[in-house]
């Protein structure tokens, strides 16, 4: 099945017949530059750099402490109800989304005794502050290299369980999220974001005072966001969200690969839920401050 995902993301992506992932040490010839995997997917996962001042948010108020009883809206029946929905394949554990929802709905009590679990282990990460390295498993990732023609595409596969726990979390405190990254940053789950965004460019582009349209695109943006200050920033504009993120990336998460481990130690890590929710809230101070110069919208 997982072999079937990879070869039509392959049909997409390079508009070819397909084919396996790559190996590490397959060169790839891309803009005059011959690279093996290993080195790509090394400069696509850069170590973390120092926080500079002017990526921090300016509030000096200090972040306020959300009360635990928010989160007593992730119940054992949410996470089975989550588990239901959640499609995908295996992280490094090697079950798959078919093999969770047996475990979350087929086994009677047990079943219902394991949701609970995991309820209550969804809790704990998004309320307090716990051993990072009692997380190291639950963060990691499967990673796979797919032919971009030319490049590198790296294709990230979570644990089933950490998006299935991302999920419920993301249904419990959505509309924090949304309310932090504001209108201008629509990818944090606005209902038709990417549409809305469409049609205010539209409308700003024929006003009579516009002199320009420029269209930006970061090169390799999650990965190169810078984490530190990301999550100094979501303390401050989305206290919610703040506990979860610092558990699940104060160690850098494990990337398998091939037989071999790198470690995401910059920017949002794939296959994480949370990640779209962390980018956008992380770079709300970049985007206030090009407010005062430019109409912007951002997805």
């Amino acid at each position: 099945m997982m072999e079937g995902k990879v070869r039509a993301a392959l049909r997409l992506i390079s508009r070819q017949n397909g084919g396996p992932p790559l190996a590490l040490d397959e060169r790839i010839e891309a803009n005059g530059t011959s690279m093996t995997v290993r080195e790509i997917l090394k400069l696509k996962h850069p170590n973390a750099k120092p926080i500079t001042p002017s990526t921090i948010d300016p509030t000096n108020t200090p972040p306020s402490e959300p009360h635990p009883v928010i989160y007593e809206q992730i119940t054992g029946p949410l996470i089975r109800s989550v588990a239901l929905r959640t499609e995908g394949a295996a992280g490094p554990s090697g079950i798959d989304a078919q093999g969770w929802r047996r475990l979350c709905t087929s086994f009677q009590q047990s079943s219902t005794d394991l949701c609970d679990a995991l309820a209550g282990v969804c809790r704990q990460i998004c309320s307090s502050y716990v051993d990072p390295n009692d997380l190291t498993a639950f963060v990691a990732c499967r990673l796979i290299a797919l032919n971009k023609c030319p490049g590198v595409r790296p294709i990230g596969v979570g644990e089933v369980v950490h998006r299935i726990l991302g999920k419920a979390i993301l249904a419990t405190i959505g509309k924090e999220i949304q309310e932090a990254a504001g209108a201008m940053q629509v990818c944090a789950g606005q209902q038709a974001g990417c549409e809305a965004a469409v049609y205010a460019m539209r409308e700003i582009f024929d006003d009579a005072d516009t002199e320009a349209i420029l269209l930006v695109d970061a090169t390799n943006a999650f990965n190169s966001l810078n984490r530190k200050a990301a999550l100094l920033n979501i303390q401050k504009k989305c206290p919610a969200l703040a506990k979860v993120l610092i558990n699940t990336y104060r160690h850098d998460p494990q990337l398998f690969v091939d037989g071999e481990v790198l470690l995401s130690k910059e920017g949002t890590t794939q296959g994480d839920p949370l990640a779209m929710a962390m980018y956008a809230i992380g770079i709300l101070p970049l985007i206030h401050r090009l407010d005062q110069q430019v109409k912007q919208v951002w997805y």
